[in-house]
């Protein structure tokens, strides 16, 4: 239990069935995530049964802000163009997402539209690269919305 701690009601859930748990938590003296300079921090979830740590996540993540005003793109509340590369298949292997990552990249892209579904690997190349990663959201077709029409929060990975 960190400083972060947060106290759930209790509830007992059939087998196999799922719940999402959230939290915020504030991090200060967190630089933000950018194109220019992507960087990632450590974070760690815990989810504990009966005073007992059950589970675990460890993972990176950047914190950005992103917004609309008009028809611009703000990230952490400056414009950004938004240069999107759509490949025209999917990425399977390793080796595809990295050759996406860096086509996109050697096109002058600032948005990757991944084709079909956008696997955690190639959203963790596009953060790695400073690539912003659009993943497909329900009534919306990757790279053909305007930026006042992106949704706030959740569709943008990056």
């Amino acid at each position: 239990v960190g400083p972060a701690a947060a106290r759930w009601k209790r509830r007992l859930l059939p087998p196999r069935a799922e719940v999402t748990l959230s939290a915020l938590a504030p991090a200060p003296g967190v630089a933000s995530w950018s194109p220019d300079v992507p960087r990632l921090v450590p974070a760690e979830s815990v989810l504990w049964l009966e005073g007992e740590p059950a589970d675990d996540l460890r993972d990176r993540m950047g914190f950005c802000e992103k917004a609309s005003r008009g028809d611009a793109f703000l990230l952490n509340g400056k414009p950004l163009a938004l240069r999107p590369y759509r490949p025209e298949r999917c990425a399977w292997t390793p080796e595809d997402m990295l050759a996406q990552v860096h086509s996109a990249l050697s096109e002058g892209a600032s948005l990757l539209c991944p084709a079909g579904f956008a696997d955690a690997r190639l959203l963790d190349l596009c953060d790695q690269a400073g690539l912003l990663a659009l993943a497909d959201a329900p009534g919306m077709h990757p790279c053909c919305v305007r930026p006042a029409e992106f949704p706030q929060g959740g569709a943008f990975h990056g």
